[in-house]
This record gives C-alpha cells, sequence and structure tokens, in this order.
C-alpha cells in the first residue's frame, strides 16, 4: 500500500494466515495502524 502524496507510505505484514497488520515508519520509530483480519487492514485510515 502506498500513502498519498506528502504522507507515510503504508506497509502490511501477515503474522498469520487471518492476522494482519499495517504499520508506518517514522525514522526509528514503527507505528502500528491497524491489526485484524484482511478486510480490516486494507481499509483507508
Amino acid at each position: 500500500m502506498k500513502g498519498e502524496a506528502g504522507k507515510l507510505d503504508i506497509y502490511r505484514m501477515r503474522v498469520t494466515q487471518s492476522l494482519r497488520i499495517t504499520f508506518s515508519i517514522n525514522g526509528d520509530l514503527l507505528i502500528l495502524r491497524r491489526i485484524g483480519g484482511h478486510d480490516k487492514t486494507i481499509l483507508s485510515p
């Protein structure tokens, strides 16, 4: 996933087959955005 111009990029990773996490990286800081099933994590912030 990519953020809008001027915003942080949004990354995603799979923890289990049904659990996913989206996050942003700002320097040394990892910002968790959404944690949940696939449908919940692909929605806009």
